[in-house]
């Protein structure tokens, strides 16, 4: 009998998108599997210090800040992007921004409102995009968006 492989999870489940994505490869593993997993609930940065020796078949990373470190371990990798576009030369699961942010306009539009604003990051390229799509959706209804981008507080 071959052995289950052992996936690595690092996706934080805070957020509902993150829950959302585990029960994307919880239904995944049910059709295709069986597999094993390793869960960590705080994503790769909790998992970093004992990463090594999780002696796993694969990984799935949010693209974090050490993504591209982990994927040195050279497992077969999935990154569920968000925050960057892709990580060339690895299978990659990204976010429609554009359609996250025309969605949004398009709700608020079905409701009956006619004042709107986006409030968004300028480092994001993720919040940059949905602010584009919201704001060329509520210009095509004939209404004005408002932009604020908050100053973040800088690191101590």
């Amino acid at each position: 009998m071959p052995a289950v492989p052992k996936v690595i999870l690092l996706i934080e489940s805070s957020r509902a998108s993150g829950r959302s994505l585990l029960r994307g490869v919880a239904r995944y593993a049910r059709l295709h599997g069986p597999w094993s997993f390793h869960w960590e609930p705080g994503g790769l940065e909790k998992a970093w210090p004992r990463l090594k020796s999780l002696d796993a078949d694969g990984i799935i990373p949010r693209d974090v800040e050490k993504t591209r470190e982990a994927l040195r371990l050279g497992l077969p990798a999935v990154v569920i992007g968000h925050s960057k576009r892709e990580v060339p030369g690895l299978a990659n699961v990204i976010t429609d921004s554009a359609a996250v942010g025309h969605m949004a306009a398009q709700h608020l539009l079905d409701r009956g409102f006619r004042h709107f604003a986006y409030c968004g990051f300028d480092d994001k390229p993720w919040s940059l995009e949905r602010g584009e799509s919201f704001q060329r959706r509520v210009t095509q209804a004939g209404v004005e968006t408002r932009f604020y981008r908050p100053t973040l507080p800088a690191a101590r």
